[in-house]
């Protein structure tokens, strides 16, 4: 799934690959400070203590080095075991009287950026290579699995009505 293939990392023109592989190509600073931005202000805190917050507000300097952290990840096929780790916390649901408790993982604000850069480069590889059906919903922006029910439950209802 890496770069080992690449002539000229980052460059899609440069690679020869087998038809069926993916690859995962180099991100770059604006890409990563586009992400690392587009993350939601909190105070919580993951294994990392960084509060998002204040990650972004130092967007512009942590580019560089988590570019250079994601690509190396890519062209080497590792990811780093540090960013494999969670915090484990409890939280209640709010609005409703019952206050139920859930568990909910805070991973790293590094990893966080970089599942978002493997999303977009698999988002990118299915696209170009028409690998999902037009049917897909889960995991493509503007599309969701209650709206294929919806689809589904409208069609079947159409049915029955033609059966009447």
């Amino acid at each position: 799934m890496g770069n080992e293939n690449t002539q000229n990392s980052g460059s899609a023109s440069c690679v020869s690959r087998n038809e069926n592989s993916m690859v995962l190509y180099n991100v770059d600073a604006i890409k990563v400070f586009n992400i690392i931005t587009s993350l939601k202000d909190t105070l919580s805190v993951g294994p990392d203590r960084l509060p998002t917050k204040l990650v972004k507000s130092y967007a512009d300097i942590l580019c560089t080095p988590i570019v250079n952290l994601i690509n190396l990840s890519f062209e080497t096929d590792i990811h780093p075991d540090h960013l494999k780790t969670a915090t484990i916390t409890s939280m209640y649901t709010s609005g409703d009287e019952t206050n139920i408790e859930r568990s909910i993982a805070l991973g790293t604000i590094i990893a966080t950026v970089a599942e978002k850069a493997t999303l977009s480069g698999l988002i990118s590889f299915t696209a170009s290579c028409n690998i999902l059906t037009p049917f897909q919903n889960a995991y493509i922006q503007g599309k969701s699995t209650a709206g294929a029910i919806y689809i589904t439950i409208t069609k079947i209802t159409q049915a029955m009505k033609k059966l009447r």
